[in-house]
């Protein structure tokens, strides 16, 4: 037996501990993270305390060093500090020296060789630095302010760090050095709030980790030195939490902090006992530990009564349900219990009248099903088939037993897109109805047309469970409207025939203008040839002339070719400007003649369109022609405009045809398009329509617009190569 069926034939009360003990589980890790956090939390906060007054304590050392080298600059520039180094007697300052600076315990002036010149403090017999003093050495070589190594002073007898500063004569040579001892003795860094820590203790080191100055601590001296191992480390991390010494090294022991410095191999050390921090953690841990284990328990109490109160009587009704569900229907006595039990025990009783009378509405709906007229398909939510009536049956040629549990797929004939599928079933699980046509495959392999309906079966929480198909055979309807759809080809062929008679008309006009030219081009040819020397460049281009007349007279040719023979085609890379200029040339002299002025508006950087070219010529010559035409006869100086732009719509340009004629008759904008419809008395009304399946045919729309002050505008557009390509 699994541990899922146990656990569905244990008693409530055991399911409510087994419940009670899966939420505590995450209780507890949810409560030991939490713990961790506020851990963690609680020693960023202390060090982060450390680390404020470690840069406290950095920024006051460097302030000490900066005021420092502020007053040797100023000594060193005093003139009779470098008389001093010649012999000279000492100045005054070294007087009251210490009284005015009490943060220094000496200021001393010495020669170029070591030899104290004048001092703060008395000598004491202490005449001459050491030859191998490393800050004389220092100074002569950095000719700048340098900084000592902690020591006791040889005439002050205190723990010092001495500074100086290099002297130079006129020449710039060095002359000797101005130098003040730090009295670390009066030097104690600033301490700020301590917070959850008790005490912080500061101290400045050096780089060879000696004590410079601290807060007043009951073990560590200035001139005492730091365990190498913990500068190590804070010098590569900046922060550090030791253990404690003893047996235990597994509680942290003190928080270290360090900031360098600038300028120095100083730096500020900021250390705290961690034990206050770590004390406030075991209490909070202590006090989660035990609040947990008391919901626990609460719930354990809980679980054991809920179980008793509910278990015995829902046995009860389990066992008088299940009568019902053998056929035993008569009403039991009323169940003792609370007063949920007792409304649970009315509510099945009512349950028994309330499922007879559902059982005879339940067969009515299976009787209309079955008889139904159309074919009825139930499946869940997947298309698996879970009813077919037989109707169905009848349709398809499948028995019930063939179709149950097989998807829906089966009965999918080819030729259907699948995005069709893919619409259907987006409506479907969006709750909506869908319906259409769909050619089904029967048992036979043969074809049918079914018009479907398919719609969503709700539960009563507003949730999919099936859905419902009504199929109804409409092949001999689609037979019946293919051969209307032939015969009106048919019709629709003979009329495109008679419309290529308008176009062709047309087209013999325009392949006049080229054969034209190539007569004058031949004439040319002749005269040039009939000299005894021939200008052969005038010659080329004669030649020249005779082909492209020639070639756009066969490519208007090969395009009637292509409407009769209703092939596909073909398109190229083209400009739209250069289509333009190419049809305006070929209407130039019809425009002049007519005393129409063409003027050109074309956009430069209009991306490349995919087109055939002689078709968009054509449409560009039929709304050209139809322009001028529409201006021909105006006392005024007719203008036509043609504008090149991109359109509003990406990817698109967009082409302009403008007269300013008497416009179109008021009502007639929405038919201009349509077949043998014209305004003009010798037309037949199949430019604009052929114009426009032109340009629909690439992709593009056309339209007309009535101009504000007078004629109409005709706008076309077409699609870029990117476009096109995409």
């Amino acid at each position: 037996m699994s541990l899922l069926s146990l656990w569905k034939r244990s008693p409530i009360s055991t399911q409510l501990h087994v419940f009670g003990a899966a939420i505590a589980l995450p209780l507890i890790i949810a409560s030991s993270i939490l713990i961790y956090l506020r851990i963690v939390e609680w020693q960023d906060d202390a060090m982060n305390q450390l680390a404020t007054q470690a840069d406290v304590t950095r920024t006051e050392g460097e302030r000490w060093i900066q005021r420092t080298e502020s007053l040797l600059t100023g000594l060193a520039a005093r003139q009779d500090i470098i008389t001093a180094t010649r012999g000279g007697t000492c100045p005054a300052v070294f007087g009251g020296f210490l009284d005015e600076a009490p943060q220094y315990a000496n200021l001393v002036l010495s020669d170029a060789d070591g030899r104290i010149l004048c001092s703060a403090l008395p000598t004491g017999g202490y005449k001459i630095m050491r030859p191998n003093d490393s800050l004389l050495t220092q100074v002569k070589r950095e000719r700048q302010v340098a900084i000592g190594q902690l020591q006791l002073g040889p005439i002050s007898g205190r723990w010092i760090v001495p500074v100086a500063y290099p002297l130079h004569d006129e020449a710039g040579r060095f002359a000797g050095l101005i130098g003040v001892a730090l009295n670390l003795a009066n030097l104690q860094p600033l301490t700020r709030d301590a917070g959850l820590l008790k005490k912080i203790d500061v101290a400045l080191v050096d780089g060879s980790n000696a004590v410079l100055a601290h807060t007043p601590h009951p073990i560590l001296m200035s001139g005492e030195h730091y365990d190498p191992a913990i500068m190590r480390d804070l010098r590569r991390s900046r922060q550090l939490v030791t253990p404690v010494s003893g047996a235990d090294h597994t509680r942290p022991g003190r928080f270290y902090a360090a900031a360098p410095v600038a300028g120095t191999d100083w730096y500020a050390l900021v250390s705290a006992d961690a034990s206050p921090v770590f004390a406030r953690m075991q209490r909070d841990c202590i006090a989660y530990t035990f609040l947990l284990m008391g919901v626990l328990a609460i719930w354990l109490v809980l679980a054991g009564r809920i179980g008793r109160g509910i278990g015995v009587p829902l046995l009860t009704l389990a066992e008088r349900a299940g009568r019902i569900a053998n056929g035993e229907h008569e009403i039991p006595p009323p169940l003792e219990g609370s007063k949920e039990i007792a409304v649970a025990d009315v509510e099945l009783r009512h349950m028994l009248e309330v499922l007879m009378a559902a059982e005879r509405r339940l067969l009515q709906f299976y009787t209309v099903v079955e008889q139904s007229p159309v074919g009825i398909i139930i499946t869940d939510r997947q298309g698996d088939i879970e009813y077919v009536n037989p109707r169905f049956c009848a349709a398809t040629g499948y028995a019930p037993l063939e179709v149950l549990g097989h998807n829906t797929r089966m009965l999918k004939a080819d030729g259907i897109p699948d995005e069709e599928y893919k619409r259907l079933w987006e409506t479907i699980t969006g709750g909506k109805e869908w319906s259409g046509e769909l050619r089904n495959r029967r048992k036979d392999g043969s074809v049918n047309w079914d018009f479907v309906r398919i719609m969503p079966i709700f539960s009563k929480q507003g949730a999919i469970v099936n859905y419902m198909a009504l199929k109804e055979d409409i092949t001999p309807r689609k037979q019946m409207e293919e051969r209307e759809h032939a015969e009106t080809d048919r019709v629709q062929r003979q009329a495109h025939l008679t419309s290529l008679g308008e176009m062709a008309a047309t087209i013999a006009h325009e392949i006049n203008q080229p054969l034209m030219a190539i007569v004058a081009y031949g004439g040319v040819a002749e005269r040039l040839l009939a000299q005894e020397q021939p200008n052969l460049d005038s010659l080329r281009t004669a030649v020249r002339g005779m082909k492209d007349d020639a070639l756009r007279a066969g490519n208007i040719i090969n395009g009637v070719r292509t409407l009769i023979n209703r092939q596909a085609a073909r398109r190229d890379e083209l400009n739209v400007n250069t289509l333009v200029t190419d049809a305006v040339q070929l209407l130039r002299r019809t425009a002049t003649a007519a005393g129409v002025v063409i003027e050109l508006e074309l956009a430069p950087d209009l991306p490349p369109v995919q087109a055939d070219s002689t078709q968009i010529e054509q449409v560009l010559l039929n709304l050209m022609r139809n322009g001028i035409e529409a201006m021909e006869g105006m006392a005024d100086s007719p203008r036509l405009h043609v504008i090149t732009q991109r359109a509003e719509v990406d990817d698109q340009v967009q082409v302009s045809v403008r007269d300013y004629g008497c416009g179109l008759p008021t009502g007639v904008a929405s038919e201009i398009f349509m077949p043998f419809f014209t305004t003009k008395p010798t037309g037949v009304g199949l430019g604009l329509a052929i114009s426009q399946s032109i340009v629909e045919a690439h992709g593009g729309h056309m339209w007309t617009v009535a101009n504000a002050d007078s004629g109409t505008t005709f706008h076309f557009t077409l699609r870029s190569q990117h476009a096109a390509a995409a």
